[in-house]
């Protein structure tokens, strides 16, 4: 496990969060798990506290609100990895209120893109195209 974590401190050395934002995520993720197998909670602790900032950083530099969403999707396991580190700290009601918070923007998210995709429309047919099941009206 030392070669896996000295590996991995390498990549992070050339994979700065500056020059390649995300692959240094996917890094940070990688090592956070061999920290957290290794018993090293303090240390994955700090790591996820550096992955958080890098992500922040990478999201409030990105203007597309759909790669936006696609980096936070990417990346959702860095919560889990935090709710992990809480748990295994001790702290129960620390991984309680971020996986709750977790689940909150999951689902709110979720409910914004329910409204714009399955919002029926209206749809008014001519004389021609009405049929004898046909009102005039009909949803879409």
């Amino acid at each position: 496990m030392s070669q896996a974590v000295t590996s991995y401190n390498e990549a992070l050395k050339t994979l700065t969060p500056k020059d390649f934002p995300e692959l240094h995520l996917d890094v940070l993720q990688d090592l956070m798990r061999v920290y957290l197998d290794l018993g090293k909670t303090a240390k994955a602790e700090e790591l996820g506290r550096r992955g958080t900032d890098v992500l922040g950083d990478l999201l409030n530099n990105t203007p597309s609100q759909g790669k936006k969403k696609q980096l936070a999707l990417k990346f959702v396991s860095f919560q889990q990895l935090t709710v992990d580190i809480a748990v295994q700290s001790g702290n129960l009601s620390t991984a309680l209120e971020i996986a709750e918070a977790g689940k909150n923007a999951c689902l709110s998210d979720q409910r914004r893109t329910i409204k714009v995709i399955a919002l029926p429309t209206l749809v008014r047919y001519s004389k021609k195209e009405l049929t004898a099941d046909r009102r005039g009206w009909t949803l879409s």
